[in-house]
């Protein structure tokens, strides 16, 4: 899948099979498409009021990412030390 590691592919699939995540992914990925519109028009218009909103769009992106690593950590077996998976 576009030569990603193992690792990345298993942290796509396991996001994309369940619903709640499926749709942080994909709003994930269409604000990291806008961000970067954004700040390439930002630095070419020199518009810092576009440059500063692109990085708080990244500091949202952040966010859902770190989201994103909790559903897949909460997505473990689950077993009598770690009973919620």
């Amino acid at each position: 899948m576009f030569g990603l590691g193992s690792s990345t592919r298993d942290f796509v699939q396991k996001c994309w099979d369940k619903p709640a995540a499926r749709s942080m992914l994909i709003f994930l990925v269409i604000n990291l498409a806008f961000m970067t519109i954004e700040m390439g028009y930002g630095v070419y218009a020199n518009s810092l009021g576009l440059i500063s909103d692109a990085f708080h769009m990244l500091s949202d992106c952040l966010s859902i990412f770190i989201a994103l690593i909790a559903s897949y950590i909460s997505s473990g077996p689950k077993d009598k030390v770690y009973t919620y998976g």
